[in-house]
């Protein structure tokens, strides 16, 4: 909620909850997240009551600004939260106006711990997580089934699974647009929901003149939500080739939330398709510090070392990948490319014969990832069969066919100009 006042900087949870067990170290904590004042608090539970306290710290000397302890019932949560929020509004003299981004509070207060966890699993790029995540929203659901803002996470939900390949965006991205379009009924506010509509309209119409709008009306209800800034970013900007307006965007959130593992990720991927390939490494690198064996910064460094035609070390990183994150179609697709481009034609042939039996086995061909390993290995024609397929399955990934260098040589493929204009970007 403070976030959303005009003028006033305030670092991301995920972020700032890094900090968690160092909170004696205030000036520390301050100059590391780039900040003047300190908000401290704990919750303690006990039956159907909870206390909250909270204390406002100046972070130069340490000076208490303002504290105050709230003994409430459980079912006060919500109520707590916006009297915290209006207090700190008072103690820095700005003013706090009710936003329609923040939507409307559920009353149940299960449904809204269930949604807490839907939004970790949310943000992890595995097939595991995203499995836990359904299941929480789902749980969401069943307890108040006209819960928007669980609505708009399962729009999300949808999204994110296409964007991994792990189903068919054909059937996913018209679920996404379902939930979006049904939350937004409950609650016109949520910016969420708006974005959900943009990306929709982005990678599953190829409509970027309705995509805008949507991602307009998003922008003005929330500027500064990760739910808005990461579709926008990477679904509408990046297609188009607006790559410094959209890094411009991902820098923005990043100063909200410098240890935001996707803001990170998505900022490492706008390097590697900038071209900038040491940039990127060092993105990844120091996400794969604050995340260990994160799935998608691995994918990064394997193709910036590509880049830097180090292939050696993006091979061994590939191999890495496939044994942590377990052989699904994404690595799979980087150790055939990784592979193919050092010249090891029959090993990257045996990935693309593995990734043919995943297909089978799950009934859905991720066409995209198999045709980079064909454009590396130089079958041109194959990979142009298997882009236009790409595209008619509306997978997310094919919109970077612009700009991404692992399509780098296709560009000059005859085929190339009309799948462009297939998916209006000529």
């Amino acid at each position: 909620m403070l976030a959303r006042i005009p003028g006033l900087r305030v670092i991301a949870r995920t972020s700032a909850f890094a900090f968690r067990g160092k909170e004696e170290d205030i000036r520390g904590i301050a100059e590391a997240l780039g900040v003047g004042t300190i908000l401290q608090g704990s919750v303690r539970r006990a039956g159907s009551r909870i206390r909250v306290t909270a204390q406002l710290i100046k972070a130069d000397d340490r000076a208490l600004i303002w504290s105050q302890r709230y003994d409430r019932e459980l079912t006060d949560i919500f109520a707590v939260q916006d009297e915290i929020s209006a207090a700190i509004a008072e103690q820095l003299k700005v003013s706090l106006t009710p936003s329609p981004a923040m939507g409307k509070h559920t009353t149940n207060v299960a449904a809204y711990e269930a949604l807490l966890e839907a939004r970790h699993h949310l943000y992890k790029f595995s097939p595991d997580s995203m499995a836990r995540a359904l299941r929480c929203l789902e749980n969401a659901l069943s307890i108040d089934p006209n819960y928007a803002a669980a609505l708009t996470s399962l729009a999300m939900y949808y999204g994110r699974l296409a964007e991994m390949g792990a189903a068919n965006a054909t059937e996913t991205l018209p679920k996404a647009r379902a939930a979006a379009q049904k939350a937004l009924s409950l609650d016109d506010g949520l910016a969420g929901a708006h974005a959900a509509l943009g990306f929709v309209s982005a990678v599953g119409d190829y409509n970027w003149a309705e995509a805008a709008n949507h991602f307009r009306r998003a922008l003005e209800l929330d500027s500064v939500s990760p739910e808005v800034i990461a579709p926008y970013a990477v679904y509408y900007l990046k297609p188009q080739g607006r790559l410094e307006e959209g890094l411009d965007e991902l820098k923005r959130w990043l100063q909200r939330d410098p240890l935001s593992i996707i803001a990170r990720n998505d900022a490492a991927m706008y390097l590697l398709i900038m071209r900038r390939y040491e940039d990127c490494i060092a993105m990844a690198e120091e996400t794969l510090s604050l995340e260990p064996n994160d799935a998608f910064s691995m994918f990064c460094i394997v193709e910036s070392k590509m880049g830097l035609q180090r292939y050696e070390e993006a091979i061994a990183l590939a191999e890495k990948c496939c044994e942590i994150h377990q052989r699904w179609i994404v690595p799979l697709a980087y150790l055939g490319i990784s592979y193919a481009r050092d010249g090891r034609a029959e090993d990257a042939r045996r990935v693309v014969a593995e990734m043919h039996e995943l297909s089978e086995k799950s009934g859905y061909l991720h066409a995209n990832a198999v045709a980079a390993v064909h454009v590396a290995l130089g079958e041109m024609e194959i990979a142009a069969d298997l882009l236009d397929q790409a595209i008619d399955q509306r997978e997310l990934m094919i919109t970077n066919l612009k700009g991404w260098s692992l399509y780098d040589d296709f560009r000059s493929h005859p085929r190339y100009p009309a799948l462009l204009t297939k998916m209006n970007l000529a």
